[in-house]
C-alpha cells in the first residue's frame, strides 16, 4: 500500500514540473500532508529515476525544470496517456462482443 503512495507523489512532482516547470518540498508536504524529510526524499527519487534536465534554484528554493524539457515531458505524458485509452478501448470492444 505504500508503494501506491509514493506513486501518486512521484505523478503529482511530474505533473506539477509540467504544469508550472516548478517544485518545492512544501508543494508536496501541503498536497499529501507529509513531512519535510519525505517530501525531499520523493523529489530525490524523482530526479534519480528523471531523464529530464532538472536544475535547483537556491534563490528561489524550488527545483526548476528547463523550459526545453518541458515539451519533452508533455509529449512523453501525452503518448503514456494516449496508450492507456487505446488500451482501455479495446478492452471495452473486448467486452462488447462476449455480450
Amino acid at each position: 500500500m505504500t508503494d501506491w503512495f509514493k506513486d501518486r507523489r512521484q505523478e503529482f512532482i511530474e505533473a506539477t514540473f509540467l504544469q508550472f516547470g516548478i517544485i518545492n518540498t512544501q508543494q508536496i508536504m501541503d498536497q499529501f500532508q507529509i513531512s519535510r524529510p519525505l517530501a525531499s526524499g520523493d523529489i530525490q527519487t524523482y530526479l534519480k529515476n528523471s531523464k529530464h534536465s532538472i536544475m535547483y534554484d537556491v534563490h528561489a528554493k524550488c527545483y526548476v525544470l528547463i523550459k526545453s524539457e518541458r515539451t519533452a515531458l508533455r509529449d512523453e505524458i501525452n503518448e503514456r496517456y494516449a496508450n492507456t485509452f487505446k488500451y482501455l478501448a479495446k478492452q471495452e470492444n473486448k467486452n462488447d462482443d462476449s455480450v
